[in-house]
């Protein structure tokens, strides 16, 4: 009777992760499909007025500024949006780097030139500025072109670059 009882326990519990994994393939899935439509609205919007677009996006307590928020770059590297961290607005951070040393805003506009549809997924590890006491968190963002102009819009989730792609979400 004891063994059944533990055969049944081991069953349950096998597939309540199993459920929880399937959910949060699906959560992902998600959250990608939406951060990708975010992006390709920013951009659209950047595009017809960047002005407004860029006080918008700037606003702390806009739609915007809400997780995964948008941040925004001139090919230069000159921060132009990022509602997590308004003192960076301004400055150029082509040459910060993530905590593994990784020039992950050149590797941003590296991409968007050289992809053919001038988008796809950056992968890089920082501090989390709401958190900074917390260690380094893995994140990706999905960073476009803005048509007609000089610079990229993008948004990031905390995940893996492999994460995103091996639950079919990252095409």
């Amino acid at each position: 009777m004891a063994k059944r009882l533990w055969f049944f326990l081991l069953i349950a519990v096998l597939g309540l992760g199993l459920a929880q994994g399937v959910l949060a393939a699906g959560n992902i899935q998600d959250d990608v499909v939406a951060l990708k439509a975010k992006v390709a609205q920013a951009a659209k919007l950047l595009s017809k007025d960047s002005t407004q677009a860029l006080k918008e996006f700037n606003d702390p307590q806009g739609e915007w500024a809400a997780e995964p928020h948008i941040f925004a770059y001139k090919l230069d590297g000159t921060c132009l949006a990022m509602p997590s961290n308004p003192k960076a607005v301004g400055t150029n951070r082509l040459q910060g780097k993530d905590v593994k040393g990784r020039f992950f805003l050149q590797e941003m506009i590296r991409l968007i030139h050289q992809s053919a549809q001038g988008q796809g997924w950056v992968e890089y590890k920082i501090k989390r500025p709401d958190k900074p006491q917390d260690p380094p968190v893995q994140k990706v963002a999905w960073v476009s072109r803005v048509p007609g102009k000089p610079m990229l819009v993008g948004a990031a989730l905390y995940a893996t670059k492999s994460e995103v792609i091996s639950r079919g979400a990252g095409h």
